[in-house]
């Protein structure tokens, strides 16, 4: 099974997973990391396209740069230019290789040709670009074709095709549902060789061509007792829903939502070094809320949106993600707990000021919408200026203002 992620990272990791989770154009993939540029966009973006082999260089003297020498060993596009095979190409900056080591240069013409920095390749690299469906061809018809390269030997082609999928919109992902590879998958998932980034792509296409006994898998890594941060299981977990319906839902919800202590296998809790029960981990509740999301925006039709505010509202109990939930649930126009909110206001654990404004958003996003419960929100938002005069009417006028 993949290997967790230190503690020592967990809060960095999971405060990149929350700026992904509302800055993530929705145009790419909802579990993979952002989106990056692919080796078939730089070759398209170039107007030069050459592969070359270090045949030398300079060291900087001076005020007089360095200088790398290239052999031209084939060419791929040309632009205006007219090198062919054969040709030396110079690059200012020296840079250290050996006699026949290839690149790839690309260049943009510009005010002259301006080269990017040389990017070392080996033949597998080169017939992996070159063979490529070009970018201006469907995007299912291109990802069939990296699909093939996910976990290939060569690292440096498995990471661009992963960054292919990285890239592309869920509702493309989708098309190809039926010739993922789901017993690798599978494998992948489960090993300690697949890199943590990719296991939440690859949890999520098991999800769309797995079978049941790929779901009881899925269970028993979304179950497994971990007080690790796992990168990628929010990926697992939205595959196991889509695999399991409701089912699924609930074993989240009493695994990750309602329960506060991590146990065993036979229910009995775990301990830490000094004796106590270990908590169920932030990290992991945060995975189960990015499954709602998941559900929310990407498979509407797998959980019923009643059915997900509900999942979502077991959350409000959990104070460390107050503003995330709050600020999701006037999203989703669930007005039903403008009194549990207000409640909660100023409270042990809900009186920061960033849970302070999530409510204060809630409510004015409650008062505008059309509904009963607009007049409800306003006198709300009237009883929380009475008892935080001086917070209220500023956090107001700043959201009205800015936001």
């Amino acid at each position: 099974m993949p290997r967790p992620i230190s503690t020592r990272v967990a809060v960095a990791a999971l405060v990149v997973a929350s700026l992904l989770a509302t800055s993530r154009p929705s145009f790419a993939c909802p579990f993979c990391e952002a989106p990056s540029r692919t080796l078939s966009e730089l070759v398209d973006e170039s107007d030069v396209v050459l592969v070359a082999e270090w045949a030398g260089g300079r060291q900087r003297q001076g005020n007089v740069p360095g200088e790398t020498d290239y052999k031209v060993v084939r060419v791929i596009e040309n632009g205006t230019r007219t090198f062919q095979k054969g040709d030396t190409v110079t690059i200012v900056r020296f840079r250290e290789g050996e006699k026949g080591e290839l690149v790839l240069l690309t260049g943009i013409e510009q005010r002259g040709l301006e080269w990017d920095p040389p990017m070392p390749v080996d033949e597998t690299l080169l017939r992996y670009v070159e063979q490529a469906p070009k970018p201006d061809r469907p995007t299912v018809e291109r990802l069939e074709y990296f699909l093939g390269f996910l976990e290939f030997p060569n690292q440096e082609v498995s990471n661009d095709a992963y960054a292919e999928f990285a890239n592309s919109p869920y509702d493309e992902i989708v098309k190809l549902r039926a010739k993922f590879p789901r017993e690798r998958l599978r494998k992948w998932i489960q090993s300690d060789a697949t890199p943590p980034t990719r296991l939440g792509l690859y949890g999520l296409l098991l999800g769309l061509c797995g079978t049941a006994e790929d779901a009881r898998a899925m269970q028993a890594m979304v179950l497994e007792p971990t007080t690790e941060f796992r990168l990628g299981i929010e990926g697992v977990m939205a595959g196991y829903v889509l695999l399991t319906g409701e089912r699924g839902l609930r074993v989240i919800e009493e695994t990750k939502f309602k329960a506060k202590l991590l146990t065993d296998a036979d229910g009995n809790p775990i301990l830490d070094a000094d004796g106590d029960p270990e908590p169920v981990p932030f990290s992991e509740t945060y995975a189960g809320l990015q499954t709602l999301r998941f559900l929310q925006e990407y498979e509407s039709g797998v959980i019923p949106q009643e059915r997900l505010n509900q999942s979502m509202r077991l959350l409000i109990d959990r104070a460390e993600l107050a503003d995330i939930v709050i600020a999701d649930l006037a999203r989703w126009k669930d007005w039903s707990n403008i009194g549990r909110i207000v409640k909660l206001y100023g409270t042990k654990g809900y009186d920061s000021g960033a849970v302070k404004r999530a409510v204060l958003r809630y409510l004015l996003a409650a008062e505008r919408a059309p509904g009963p419960q607009a007049a409800r929100a306003t006198a709300a938002i009237a009883y929380l200026a009475k008892r935080d005069p001086k917070f209220v009417p500023e956090a107001i006028e700043f959201i009205r203002n800015y936001e």
